[in-house]
């Protein structure tokens, strides 16, 4: 890329979905953490189902598309170079971060975040259909590994926990492959962010065609996978039942190209839409919710510290009722956000973000 936009390359509407997606986040993290032994037939049981694995979906979508934001301005080789080798260091920088938080959290994505990273310093400047060729190459190859190794190796999906974590096996599939977030096939999602930021996203006509087909995807998902899981299973058996589910659902684990489909378009939907936001919203308004974004580093780690202390307190015994766990990861993103605006009153970007920019730039 050797030519440069003369717009600044930041978009509000990119700090407002970061935060919403900080937001669906804890509250998905408060819910598994607090109640999950009274999960029921309710409304709070079917909305957390749909919640999960979704803000990570926006979470990568967005890390694409901050990444082709990178190199709007990009306008020599030199530079170019200088940012590349900043997306190098970052990868590293979130890959031994990541390690680090596995020992407190086990569904930690910055390793995630730092593989990608560490891919994206090679491919990023790759032309259009590269990328887009490479995600869908990526979806192939887990589904290859899906049907080649059980998903549930190591897994006791009853309680959510992982065997062998830290070991080297272990340690390689749950990053690689069956971890809550694994690079496969999750690398594909952040290409596709970076496939969709190389598009003037500042424009109306584009946002719209995205925000289209971001819906027309999250319905043809819903759709066909109920479809097919209403005709293949009426005469299955429980167990049979729960593999079926497991392929053609829109379930986070194992995710699946429904999940993928269904996800990622209510994912660039939502980008759009905030886009559209940042643009029309009075600015008082959109600076509550992007401020949040912009400390979207700092206050991932902070709502880790914050479920596993609630969940310590409570003995991790699973039964505080949805509603009070909803009500705690709502009373959380208020607090994130009123946070968030007066600190960066004073400062440029949230301690995390500052710390990270003075290892690796």
């Amino acid at each position: 890329m050797n030519t440069a936009q003369s717009k600044p390359s930041r978009l509000v509407g990119v700090d407002i979905a970061r935060s919403l997606a900080i937001g669906g986040m804890a509250l998905v993290h408060f819910v598994m953490v607090l109640s999950t032994a009274s999960m029921d037939d309710s409304g709070f049981t079917w909305v957390f189902n749909r919640l999960s694995g979704r803000p990570a979906t926006v979470f990568m979508i967005l890390a694409g598309i901050g990444i082709s934001l990178r190199f709007t301005k990009v306008t020599d080789e030199k530079f170019e170079t200088k940012k590349m080798r900043g997306l190098w260091l970052r990868g590293w920088f979130f890959l031994a971060i990541g390690f680090l938080n596995l020992a407190l959290w086990p569904g930690d994505i910055l390793r995630v975040y730092g593989v990608a990273y560490l891919i994206a310093s090679y491919i990023a400047l790759k032309s259009k259909r590269v990328l887009i060729s490479g995600a869908f190459a990526i979806l192939v190859v887990f589904l290859v590994m899906f049907f080649a190794i059980d998903f549930g190796t190591n897994w006791n999906f009853e309680t959510l926990e992982y065997a062998n974590l830290w070991t080297f096996t272990g340690g390689s599939l749950n990053l690689f492959y069956n971890g809550f977030r694994a690079v496969l096939p999750w690398l594909g999602v952040m290409l596709f962010g970076i496939w969709t930021g190389r598009f003037d996203l500042r424009s109306a006509k584009v946002r719209r065609t995205f925000f289209v087909c971001g819906i027309a995807a999250l319905a043809f998902a819903e759709l066909v996978s109920y479809g097919l899981i209403q005709s293949i299973t009426p005469s299955l058996t429980a167990t049979e039942v729960e593999d079926v589910v497991g392929i053609f659902g829109t379930d986070s684990l194992p995710p699946m190209p429904l999940f993928l489909l269904s996800s990622g378009g209510t994912a660039i939907a939502l980008v759009m839409l905030c886009i559209h936001l940042g643009e029309v919203l009075p600015r008082a308004l959109s600076n509550w919710f992007a401020s949040a974004g912009r400390m979207a580093f700092t206050w991932y780690i902070a709502h880790i510290v914050v479920v596993v202390a609630a969940g310590v307190a409570t003995g991790f015994r699973g039964d505080v009722s949805q509603p009070v766990a909803w009500l705690a990861a709502g009373l959380f993103y208020a607090a994130m956000c009123v946070m968030s605006v007066w600190y960066l009153r004073f400062q440029k970007s949230g301690p995390l973000e500052w710390g990270m920019r003075r290892l690796v730039g």
